[in-house]
């Protein structure tokens, strides 16, 4: 049996909960990634226990931060790209005509 404050969400709730849009919760529920109940024919109510689920799961997925003093590792490519369009800007791949454009 559920616990008496598992709660029935809406769509627009868990997505706000989860910080995603409505679509992307409704395709969680076809995808069976989110368990929900049918509330008549157009409606769908998810219980706060599911929705508790996603976040701890979500906050599992998540890349470590970095240590103090050291860059996120997810900076380093975007750095490294920047700074070889700085330094090579023909390298972005856009031709340019004769008159510079």
């Amino acid at each position: 049996m559920a616990d008496s404050e598992d709660r029935l969400l809406s769509v627009a709730e868990v997505a706000t909960l989860l910080s995603v849009t409505e679509p992307t919760i409704r395709e969680w529920i076809k995808d069976g990634k989110l368990k929900a109940h049918r509330a008549g024919a157009r409606f769908w109510r998810i219980r706060q226990s599911e929705v508790d689920r996603m976040l701890s799961q979500q906050s599992s997925d998540r890349p470590q931060t970095a240590g103090p003093g050291q860059r996120p590792r997810v900076a380093e490519p975007a750095r490294d790209l920047i700074s070889s369009l700085i330094t090579n800007p023909q390298a972005r791949g856009v031709e340019r005509g004769a008159d510079g454009n």
